[in-house]
C-alpha cells in the first residue's frame, strides 16, 4: 500500500509538471483522428462512438477508443483496448508497447471520459500528442484545452452537440 501511494504521487507530480507546460497550438487542419480516453464507469456506447464520429464526419475506424479499468480481467487481457494501473509504471510512463503509441500518436483531438479519482487515465491524457484535448472533467487543471461538464445522467448526444458547437467556435471544426 505504501508503495502505491508513492507511485500515486509520482504520477500525479508528472501530470501537474505536463500540464503546467501545456500550449494548444491552433491549426488550420480538418479533423481527421480522433481518440477517446474513457473509463469503464463512463464508457461510451458503440452507438454514441459512432455518432460522434459522423457529427465530427470522419469514418469510425478513425477513432481510437481506449478504455481504463482499475484491475484486467483475464477475458480482456488480449484486449488492447482495455488498460489499467498494472500498464503504467512510475512517473505515468507507459508500460506496454499499445499505450506508448497511443501517447505519442497525433490525434487532432482526445476526448477524455472518465471520474476525478482516475490518475491513470490522467496520466495518458496529460502524456498524449494530441492537438485539442476535451475533457469532461477538471479535476487536475492545465491537462485539457476545453471542459464540457457532463453529469452522468446527461445524455451523450447533448455532450456531442456541445462539442460540435465549441470546435465551431474556436474553428477548429469546419
Amino acid at each position: 500500500m505504501f508503495l502505491g501511494g508513492l507511485k500515486a504521487k509520482s504520477v500525479l507530480r508528472k501530470i501537474k509538471q505536463i500540464a503546467g507546460n501545456r500550449a494548444y497550438k491552433g491549426s488550420k487542419k480538418p479533423i481527421e483522428h480522433v481518440a477517446i480516453i474513457q473509463s469503464v464507469n463512463c464508457a461510451m456506447q458503440e452507438h454514441e462512438i459512432a455518432s460522434l464520429a459522423q457529427s465530427l464526419e470522419i469514418p469510425r475506424d478513425k477513432v481510437t477508443v481506449l478504455t481504463y479499468v482499475k484491475k484486467v480481467a483475464k477475458e480482456d487481457k488480449d484486449n488492447e483496448q482495455v488498460f489499467g494501473e498494472a500498464q503504467i509504471g512510475w512517473n505515468g510512463s507507459p508500460k506496454n508497447q499499445v499505450l506508448k503509441s497511443f501517447t505519442q500518436t497525433p490525434f487532432d483531438i482526445l476526448i477524455s471520459s472518465y471520474g476525478d479519482e482516475d490518475i491513470v487515465a490522467y496520466a495518458l491524457t496529460a502524456q498524449s500528442n494530441a492537438r485539442f484535448k476535451v475533457g469532461v472533467s477538471n479535476a487536475i487543471e492545465g491537462i485539457n484545452d476545453l471542459v464540457i461538464y457532463k453529469k452522468d445522467d446527461q445524455a451523450f448526444q447533448i455532450f456531442i452537440a456541445e462539442l460540435i458547437k465549441y470546435l465551431h467556435i474556436l474553428k477548429i471544426a469546419s
